[in-house]
C-alpha cells in the first residue's frame, strides 16, 4: 500500500510499505526553495525515514530546480546522508534531470556521499522510474 506523506509546492513524498521504499518526487517549484527551507524539507524527510524505516529511497529529480551551493552539498553529506544510513536506507536511486547546472550540483553531492559512505550505502543514477525501481528492488 502506498501512502502519501508530503504534498507541497516543492515535492511529493510517498511510502510504499510493501517494498520498504520511500519515493520523493520533486516539482518544478523547487526552483523557489531557499537554503533554509530546503534544509527544513530535508529534515522533514529525515524524520519520515526515521519513522517509517524504509530500506530503499527513490528520488525523482527530473523537475528538481534548486541549485545546491557547495556549502549545501557539504551539509547534505555531513547531516542528511548519515541520518538516512542510520535509519536503515541501504539503496538510494536518483532519477536525474537534464538541466546541466542542477544535475552537476546533485551529482557532486552524490559523489561526495558515495566516497564517504561507500561501504554501507549504494547510490545509483538512473534515467527513468522503471530503471530506478528495477535497481532498487534487485
Amino acid at each position: 500500500m502506498t501512502v502519501q506523506l508530503i504534498d507541497n509546492r516543492f515535492t511529493q513524498v510517498f511510502f510504499e510499505g510493501k517494498n520498504a521504499l520511500l519515493h520523493n518526487v520533486y516539482k518544478p517549484d523547487s526552483e523557489w526553495l531557499e537554503e533554509d527551507s530546503f534544509k527544513g524539507l530535508m529534515n522533514q524527510i529525515q524524520e519520515l525515514v526515521e519513522q517509517h524505516r524504509p530500506h530503499l529511497y527513490l528520488v525523482n529529480t527530473l523537475d528538481f530546480r534548486f541549485v545546491m551551493a557547495p556549502a549545501m552539498q557539504e551539509w547534505m553529506n555531513q547531516h542528511y546522508v548519515p541520518r538516512l544510513i542510520a535509519a536503515g536506507i541501504k539503496k538510494y536511486a536518483l532519477i536525474v534531470p537534464q538541466a546541466f547546472i542542477t544535475q552537476l550540483s546533485i551529482e557532486q553531492t552524490v559523489e561526495d556521499a558515495r566516497e564517504i559512505h561507500q561501504d554501507i550505502f549504494k547510490i545509483q543514477y538512473l534515467a527513468t522510474e522503471s530503471e530506478a525501481r528495477a535497481w532498487l528492488l534487485a
